[in-house]
This record gives C-alpha cells, sequence and structure tokens, in this order.
C-alpha cells in the first residue's frame, strides 16, 4: 500500500465557517493564524517557523464577504 506524503498544512472551517491553520512540525503541530498582507492577499502563517500559504478563496469566512 502507498503512503500519502504528510501535509504540512491542515485547514478547516470553525464554527462560523472561518479557517483553523495547523502547521505540522516533525515533532509537534502548531496553531496558526490567517493574515492579509500589503496586497490584501490571505496568508496562513506559523507563530514558530513564520512559513506562510497562501489561503485558497474558498477559506474565506463570513467577515470576508461583502
Amino acid at each position: 500500500m502507498e503512503r500519502q506524503p504528510v501535509q504540512p498544512w491542515e485547514i478547516e472551517p470553525d464554527e462560523f465557517g472561518r479557517p483553523l491553520v495547523r502547521h505540522r512540525h516533525p515533532t509537534k503541530t502548531v496553531s496558526g493564524y490567517v493574515a492579509k498582507d500589503a496586497d490584501g492577499v490571505r496568508y496562513a502563517r506559523c507563530p514558530e517557523c513564520a512559513e506562510r500559504l497562501r489561503m485558497p478563496d474558498s477559506t474565506d469566512g463570513p467577515e470576508s464577504r461583502p
């Protein structure tokens, strides 16, 4: 059976539809946060290693909709 590679980021909606993000490290998983850069692009960021992941458009919560 073929093993699937470990995905370093986990993204799932909370009870209000906002994204909860986690970044996997070799020995633990760290809760990240979502922010916007100067151009308005949303990204997830790990506070431990500062790695960033551009957020897919489908993870917009109600607060980001007009």
